[in-house]
């Protein structure tokens, strides 16, 4: 019986209940009709069936994991695409130029209401100024 999941390979073997499991063989490498052929051939040595469950436990786990490593695999290839040509460091690139230049007019427009604003003041003091200098004349030249 192999059992394994997509993992490099070990040359380690187990003994569990005198039967010889060897660990590492990957799926990848292994395909799952291989792994149903293996089952059904040690189904046949295996006298004691908690083991004979705990292999069928094992085998069906790791069809469920080849199931979930393809969906994720294809959904992976799928958000890959979803970049201009797959390159994603380029996208991530481009929206951190995007936030410096959202962030360099930000800092442009509030420079511009900050010396409108001054200027703006400044136009009003003036005028105020002017407006004194001007009833100052006015009330010593009627004197």
């Amino acid at each position: 019986m192999f059992v394994g999941g997509c993992y490099p390979a070990s040359k380690k073997n187990n003994k569990v209940n005198g039967i010889t499991v060897i660990v590492g063989k990957s799926l990848c490498n292994l395909g799952c009709s291989d792994m149903v052929d293996s089952l059904k051939i040690e189904e046949r040595s295996i006298k004691d069936p908690s083991v004979l469950d705990v292999l069928k436990q094992i085998d069906t786990h790791q069809r469920e994991m080849t199931k979930c490593l393809e969906t994720l695999t294809l959904k992976i290839d799928g958000l890959a695409k979803a970049f201009p040509d797959g390159d994603i460091d380029a996208h991530r690139q481009y929206h951190l130029i995007a936030m410096e230049t959202l962030a360099e007019k930000k800092k442009l427009r509030l420079a511009i209401q900050e010396k409108t604003l001054s200027g703006l003041i400044w136009a009003g003091l003036v005028a105020v100024g002017l407006a004194v200098f001007h009833e100052i004349q006015s009330v010593i030249v009627h004197k």
